[in-house]
């Protein structure tokens, strides 16, 4: 279920979980219970751009991933300020990073 915010009341609608990671530009890869979140293979798997939202989080394969080049990553007191955060990346940018994902553009 995905809840939207469309003239100052909020909104449901229910989405297939598929179609929604299809269609996503971003993905939000909370902190999982081990070294890191399985939402961040999830996010490259669907062609979106992962965000990392965690302060300490171990990153699998960086010894030959650069994240920074694919994944937005903000600390968890960020959380609040995260749609402005995104909104802030320009498109250009967003468009590189896509092309960056391990796996090339969707």
């Amino acid at each position: 279920m995905v809840c939207t915010n469309g003239g100052g009341r909020g909104s449901a609608q229910h989405w297939d979980y598929k179609t929604l990671m299809l269609s996503s530009v971003f993905s939000v890869a909370p902190a999982g219970n081990g070294l890191h979140s399985f939402r961040l293979a999830e996010a490259i798997f669907f062609g979106s751009i992962p965000v990392i939202v965690d302060d300490e989080v171990t990153l699998p394969f960086c010894s030959v991933l650069d994240w920074r080049r694919f994944s937005v990553r903000i600390r968890q007191s960020q959380v609040s300020q995260l749609p402005q955060l995104l909104r802030a990346i320009p498109p250009a940018e967003v468009a590189r990073m896509q092309t960056r994902l391990p796996g090339g553009e969707r």
